[in-house]
This record gives C-alpha cells, structure tokens and sequence, in this order.
C-alpha cells in the first residue's frame, strides 16, 4: 500500500512541476533554425513571466490546442509591424536579426 501513496504523491508534484515551473517541449518544425532544430527538446521555464515581461528576442511557446509552437518575440506591446519586400520594419527601422539565415 506504501506504493500506491508514493505514485500518487509523484503524480501530484508532477502535475505540480508541469503545470506551474516547467516543461519540456520537442520541436516540431524547422521555422527556427538555426537557433533551434527540428525535433530538438527544449525545456520551458514558466516562473520568469510572473516577474518580467516578455522581451524582443526571446523564444516562448504558444500552447494551442492544436499544438506547441515554438516561436520568437519580434515586437512587444506598442510597436508598429510592417513587412516590405521580404524586411520587417519594426516602428518604422529595418530590424537586425542576426539569427535568421536567409
């Protein structure tokens, strides 16, 4: 009986660890090369966002029901977007990505 109460008490800091500190992702795409890579795991902190804004640069994950994506900030709240001829302008400058190959 001693075994029931550990696996439940496992399965509660789990859930506890997964819902509220972190997680492990695999990347499922290759939109982020070369930073990441397809099939690549990534392990997600979820405590930063309680004490911090999200910043330009950072890679988050958009959890939907459809899935995880694994994606970068390119712009935060208050900036212009504006895409001409292939360049991203950012509130109205071409934006430097020195992470992006072509």
């Amino acid at each position: 009986m001693a075994w029931l109460e550990t696996i439940v008490w496992a399965s509660l800091l789990a859930l506890f660890i997964i819902t509220f500190i972190g997680r492990s992702y695999i990347v499922d795409s290759a939109s982020m090369e070369n930073t990441l890579h397809d099939r690549q795991r990534v392990i997600v902190d979820k405590i930063s966002y309680w004490f911090v804004e999200p910043s330009r640069g950072e890679i988050i994950i958009l959890d939907t029901p459809l899935g995880a994506y694994v994606k970068r900030i390119i712009a935060v709240g208050g900036d212009t977007i504006e895409e001409r001829n292939g360049v991203i302008f950012l509130n109205g400058e071409p934006t430097e990505e020195p992470y992006v190959t072509n």
